[in-house]
């Protein structure tokens, strides 16, 4: 039972990681569209939220 629980809180967090994750992606595609950010400053950053995103999933199943 107490594993459920943890799996259950676990995708809480990955879920709300996912919707910051998105909203950030679609801040910087605006921004890109906008010519506040070159293609390649807009591909980096989305890069790196995808890492933090990853990195942010491997610490929710290294501690499960």
């Amino acid at each position: 039972m107490q594993r459920t629980e943890a799996f259950h809180a676990e995708d809480i967090i990955l879920q709300a990681n996912l919707r910051e994750d998105h909203n950030g992606i679609e801040r910087i595609c605006n921004l890109q569209q906008g010519g506040k950010l070159t293609a390649d400053e807009c591909i980096s950053c989305i890069s790196d939220l995808t890492q933090r995103l990853l990195r942010s999933r491997e610490t929710l199943i290294t501690e499960a």
